[in-house]
């Protein structure tokens, strides 16, 4: 398809042509990959929280833990949803991101941003601002995405914005609460070390290469429910 597309620009050369699946590659699987496992090493931290997600697969599913899922099912799993944006939130795969400028731009502030520039936009502190996102901006509250309006478009953008935001964040979507509702519908998760003696976890240790990654290897484990 690759090849095919690009006749009309002559042909991508066979470099072209790799970078453009290694993009692919990399974000059509690892941002994902990565959420889903942040996911569950929140849940394992709060069990309260994925007791709420047992009962919504319960009551989409009927009991039913083998029945295939199928995209309507999908649409009545609300609170797995805000349970993975609440995630994205303090996790976003891509924390930073960069963006040319092509054209002189005035800002907000009255700073002038001149044609050439880079932007590096921090997604990291945009999650963690609490002008938009409250005091409690450091707490894992799925619930926020429920009980509080948003005061900015782009107070929330987990794979970017704009004209340039990820073209697959639906089927990203679609594809981490697949797996989360397979796997959660199986398994009870459970952290892989206990909390401390004021049921208090460690914060997570954490690494940024290409994506953000846990630096422990996402260490959980998985209890069968049957």
């Amino acid at each position: 398809m690759l090849i095919e597309s690009s006749e009309e620009e002559g042909g991508y050369t066979d470099k072209e042509l790799s970078d453009e699946m290694m993009v692919l590659m990399l974000g059509g699987t690892d941002t994902s990959a990565n959420a889903a496992a942040f996911t569950l090493i929140m849940l394992s931290r709060y069990p309260a929280i994925q007791q709420k997600v047992f009962e919504e697969l319960k009551k989409v599913f009927d009991d039913d833990s083998k029945r295939p899922i199928v995209p309507e099912d999908l649409l009545q799993l609300k609170y797995l949803d805000i349970v993975l944006k609440e995630t994205l939130r303090l996790f976003p795969p891509a924390p930073l991101l960069m963006r040319k400028v092509t054209e002189d731009i005035t800002l907000p502030s009255g700073v002038t941003v001149p044609k050439g520039c880079s932007i590096l936009t921090n997604i990291w502190a945009v999650h963690r601002n609490p002008t938009y996102w409250g005091e409690d901006v450091e707490q894992f509250r799925p619930e926020r995405f429920l009980d509080t309006p948003f005061k900015h478009p782009a107070q929330f953008m987990p794979f970017s914005f704009g004209p340039r935001n990820c073209p697959g964040y639906t089927y990203a979507m679609m594809s981490m609460k697949t797996f989360l509702a397979m796997t959660l519908r199986e398994f009870r998760v459970l952290p892989a070390t206990p909390p401390d003696e004021f049921n208090q976890y460690p914060p997570l240790r954490l690494t940024f290469e290409l994506l953000l990654k846990d630096a422990d290897d996402f260490k959980i484990c998985l209890e069968p429910r049957h």
